[in-house]
């Protein structure tokens, strides 16, 4: 694979004011294109103190010298630069590090605080748990990544524009050693013998990701999401078995779990579902919070 160009995929990244997703703000944005060439890029208002400029080295001066612009103009301009390549009816993939974790909901947080509802043919796709499902390495920050694959440190880190093309480059990398590279033996596929290397790439690379929840995930605000199945929120094996048990099939039903049981939501699920680890539970629980706080206008305590 030479490139992403023939996928529905926009990589970006965000520099915000704080690792907690309610509290943060975007403070720059940067995106490219899947040919690897085409850029997106602004800086954003942010009227507060930015306590982490530490980390990304933005400060009010350089918004300023930036031309920083308030938050709905630039989501506009981001909207329309999307468009530019993808219309409205095709599914696109926004790629980031840690994007389900963080940036995807960054984002939706952001459409919020704007009153703007994100497009709905907007997804999301995480390289973060799949690089780490397909290599072992000492850390899985994109700056180490990086290093690791071209044996050089990432120059103009947390940087968008740096940080999204050194994405690129390294996604890239990835799928392609560990799906494009290497020779496929018919014995290991043989419903793929005869192909080419490259269409028995591809093929792997479609399956890896239907694969894993935490890959791609589609929009809070698309009007599906409460019908998704319960698998999407990260619980699996056993206390998975339990919730499918006790009704709990799809997204909707954990959250009418939750107004039926309010406020012993953590204890039904401990003494009434059976699920005894305070990680799924403490998971479930930050999970009804979010689509509390993004779709209904008031955060769940």
């Amino acid at each position: 694979m030479e490139n992403f160009d023939n996928l529905n995929y926009i990589f970006f990244d965000l520099e915000t004011t704080s690792l907690n997703v309610y509290d943060a703000h975007i403070l720059e944005i940067g995106a490219l294109y899947p040919n690897g060439t085409t850029t997106f890029h602004a800086y954003v208002r942010y009227p507060g103190l930015i306590d982490n400029s530490h980390i990304h080295g933005i400060t009010q001066e350089s918004l300023t010298i930036n031309n920083a612009r308030q938050l709905n103009e630039v989501l506009d301009d981001f909207e329309t630069w999307i468009k530019a390549r993808f219309s409205d009816q095709t599914t696109v993939y926004l790629v980031a590090h840690n994007c389900i974790g963080y940036d995807k909901q960054i984002l939706e947080v952001s459409y919020k605080r704007i009153g703007r509802t994100m497009p709905s043919n907007w997804h999301f796709l995480d390289t973060l748990p799949q690089i780490k499902r397909l290599f072992r390495m000492p850390k899985y920050k994109l700056g180490a990544i990086y290093e690791t694959f071209f044996r050089e440190p990432l120059i103009g880190a947390h940087g968008a524009i740096a940080d999204v093309r050194a994405l690129y480059r390294v996604y890239l990398h990835a799928i392609n050693e560990a799906f494009y590279r290497h020779d496929t033996p018919a014995i290991h596929f043989p419903q793929y013998s005869g192909m080419s290397r490259n269409v028995v790439g591809t093929a792997l690379y479609s399956n890896f990701l239907l694969n894993d929840s935490s890959f791609v995930q589609m929009s809070v605000y698309d009007s599906r999401v409460l019908t998704q199945p319960v698998e999407i929120l990260g619980v699996i094996g056993y206390p998975l078995q339990l919730l499918k048990t006790n009704g709990v099939k799809e997204v909707k039903d954990l959250l009418i779990m939750y107004l039926v049981v309010y406020p012993r939501f953590r204890s039904h699920m401990e003494n009434e579902i059976g699920i005894t680890s305070q990680y799924n539970i403490t998971k479930l629980h930050n999970a009804i919070k979010y689509y509390g706080f993004v779709l209904y206008n008031a955060q769940t305590d």
